[in-house]
């Protein structure tokens, strides 16, 4: 199928390219802010059913509307006031949310009445939306297989298969986080959990591996932690690795990690042990007061110098942490 080259200088005439492909029912292949997708019109029911036929996906994967304002997001959603500040902070982004749908449309709602909205953070998509209003939209990729952060990893058979596809250059190659919004209170589907302490050697990594534990086998959230003062490379203390194992938690091989800006950008979650932890994150990335959920303190002191009745009492109060304030901001 053809294949236009994107170049900002020609940006309306490859926006008309697209937008005639997808007026006439066809199925695109475009770069996004994440990853590649493949996309068509959001009311075209054949349409979305010929990408579900390409990537062999089935059904009861809902696709995901892409958006250009929240305005036209409220077409298809319940979005309160109290919703709509937290979709301004994260829109336009990486970011999908599952909203109560105002109807069933077919291949976008789940059972459960959900549609994921997104606006894309990028000018070509945007300059598409502004014109086609909602597109339907998936990664580009066979279904199982990885997502495409360029046109050359995706399948000739489906490359061939569509009616167009707009080489961008390489993406991100991140997949958008997924939150569900549904009751006022956002929770992760899909994304990344961060803890963070000071070296990185006790409080964060005993959180880290309890949620990890207690997360199930099937969820999409990652869970990582790191320092502010952390060296690299530096091995757990045998204290926080027997306060684990002795609730079966093999640490061995774990080692401190320094926060850094790509951890903290990374992150859709962030927990520090601290108020003072809180507030020199946010000085030094001033960006984490724009996330979904601010940074949440979980109030654990540093039981270096202690015992092993210390690293097992922080342990515990770790865990009932997770149980009563993380947990309640990720979708299990």
């Amino acid at each position: 199928m053809p294949t236009i080259v994107l170049d900002e200088n020609r940006l309306a005439e490859h926006t008309g390219l697209c937008l005639r492909a997808i007026g006439s029912g066809g199925v695109v292949i475009v770069p996004t802010d994440t990853v590649y997708g493949i996309v068509c019109d959001a009311q075209h029911e054949g349409a979305k059913r010929r990408i579900y036929e390409l990537k062999g996906r089935g059904f009861e994967k809902p696709l995901i509307g892409l958006v250009g304002n929240i305005d036209a997001a409220k077409r298809y959603a319940v979005v309160n006031e109290p919703t709509s500040r937290i979709l301004a902070r994260a829109w336009p982004g990486a970011v999908t949310f599952l909203l109560r749908a105002h109807r069933d449309i077919p291949m976008m709602t789940s059972r459960s009445g959900e549609i994921g909205l997104r606006i894309p953070c990028h000018p070509f998509l945007l300059a598409c939306l502004s014109e086609s209003g909602a597109l339907a939209s998936t990664s580009a990729n066979l279904s199982g297989q990885p997502a495409a952060r360029s046109i050359q990893e995706i399948p000739d058979a489906l490359r061939d298969a569509v009616a167009l596809c707009v080489d961008g250059g390489r993406t991100p190659g991140r997949e958008s986080a997924i939150w569900r919004l549904t009751d006022g209170h956002p929770r992760l589907v899909r994304g990344t959990v961060l803890f963070v302490c000071e070296g990185n050697t006790c409080r964060s990594q005993i959180a880290e591996h309890l949620l990890r534990r207690r997360l199930p086998s099937s969820s999409q959230i990652k869970v990582a932690s790191a320092g502010l003062l952390a060296s690299a490379g530096e091995p757990l203390p045998r204290l926080t690795a027997e306060a684990l194992a002795e609730k079966g938690i093999d640490a061995h091989g774990s080692a401190a990690t320094p926060l850094t800006e790509r951890l903290a950008r990374e992150a859709d979650l962030v927990f520090v042990m601290t108020e003072d932890q809180k507030q020199r994150m946010e000085l030094l990335f001033p960006f984490l007061t724009e996330k979904v959920a601010p940074v949440t303190v979980l109030q654990v002191d540093d039981p270096a110098g202690g015992d092993i009745f210390r690293y097992r009492q922080i342990r515990d109060i770790l865990t009932q942490r997770i149980e009563e304030t993380v947990l309640r901001s990720v979708a299990l």
